[in-house]
């Protein structure tokens, strides 16, 4: 199972355009089974004629789980969950915010695979709570999460309770341009890489990583 995670941006790129139809050219790229998008907008003043999450949702070959953490009239915002194999189950989890923006977490199954995908706080307290409360939400050994972790020191002491889920370091993702921090990161899987292609360095302020669950049968692709 090939997963992958990506902040959006709310699909605006480099050139300040919101165009999700670029952010689907660069899932095309990515040739994932499973991928959780971060920074999904729907309706929002800031772009108000984007509606992220039914763009999303339309999206031929696609399963959809919409992860909402801000609802504000008819604008929504969150994280999304897309897998071309079917989703068993899921179910999306508040994370502690402490009065800062609302977090959430989408939990599922995809495949026998727990698949956690999350968007974490600027704070470090609230990442750290955060955090805790994702490892308490594990079920298992099959279990990978994927998210903009927005921790950029890989020794910091937030990881700890993922420790049983491997890590494999990879690249900076921010800013997409000439990235310079690792915010964005699979745990729970064999390998990963940074997604760089010229379109995903025009296409959001982030760019994607892509890596591969263990011991997973192949066939179910």
């Amino acid at each position: 199972m090939r997963v992958a995670t990506y902040n959006i941006h709310s699909c605006r790129g480099r050139d300040g355009r919101a165009d999700p139809y670029r952010i689907a050219a660069v899932l095309d790229e990515l040739d994932a089974d499973v991928v959780g998008l971060k920074e999904v907008e729907s309706c929002r003043r800031r772009v108000p004629d984007l509606d992220g999450f039914g763009f999303f949702q339309s999206l031929v070959g696609w399963h959809f789980v919409p992860g909402i953490a801000i609802r504000e009239g008819p604008g929504r915002y969150g994280n999304a969950l897309l897998s071309r194999l079917p989703v068993a189950r899921a179910t999306v989890h508040a994370l502690p915010a402490g009065g800062l923006e609302p977090r959430c977490l989408i939990e599922a199954e995809i495949g026998g695979v727990q698949v956690l995908v999350t968007h974490l706080s600027l704070a470090p307290r609230m990442r750290a709570a955060q955090v805790n409360r994702i490892a308490a939400c594990l079920r298992g050994p099959r279990a990978v999460a994927v998210g903009d972790f927005n921790e950029w020191n890989p020794l910091s002491r937030c990881f700890r309770p993922l420790a049983g889920l491997a890590a494999p370091r990879t690249g900076a993702t921010w800013p997409a341009r000439r990235p310079v921090l690792r915010l964005d990161r699979l745990f729970g899987v064999s390998s990963a890489a940074v997604h760089d292609s010229p379109l995903a360095r025009a296409a959001s302020d982030h760019l994607p990583v892509v890596g591969v669950v263990p011991d997973h049968d192949p066939a179910s692709r």
